[in-house]
């Protein structure tokens, strides 16, 4: 039997180093849309925003419901959805935190989204585009909501 040198055994092994490196390239973390989120205080018209992970089926919670609520959408089989439905409870004129979390109930990887409940005093639009056309494709946005404090969630939108 022939003995193979380095060169060969490097040769023979390449392909399959590129194969598992490429799939470890590929198979990235799951993550949230958004890692904190500034809404605003509770009022007579309830504000929506809606959480969504990148993978995976998930059962959501909040720490503190009272000051922001969770609700999954489009449940399916095994009770777990992608996405949820965050909305604020708090009515007090004082900053309140909930943290939002989401199981994957495949893996438990946990994913996590600071719900910050607060007096809105500015809100800033960004864009690239100073006119805007009825037959133009949909417009990027970006809204930065700030607190009193100055903190503040930036939100990315199209349309």
């Amino acid at each position: 039997m022939a003995e193979l040198g380095f060169r060969s055994v490097l040769l023979l092994l390449l392909p399959l180093l590129l194969l598992t490196s490429g799939f470890s390239h590929h198979s990235q973390a799951a993550k949230l849309n958004i890692p904190k989120v500034l809404l605003p205080l509770a009022r007579s018209t309830k504000i929506n925003f809606t959480l969504e992970a990148t993978e995976g089926c998930y059962r959501w919670s909040s720490n503190r419901p009272e000051v922001a609520s969770v609700e999954s959408v489009d449940m399916d089989e095994r009770q777990c959805s992608q996405r949820a439905v965050l909305q604020a409870r708090s009515t007090q004129l004082s900053r309140l935190t909930s943290i939002i979390l989401a199981e994957d109930v495949v893996t438990g990887q946990v994913l996590r989204c600071d719900a910050i409940v607060d007096v809105i005093s500015e809100i800033q639009i960004v864009s690239t585009t100073r006119e805007l056309h009825l037959e133009d494709s949909p417009l990027e946005l970006m809204i930065h909501a700030l607190d009193s404090e100055g903190g503040g969630t930036n939100f990315y939108t199209h349309r």
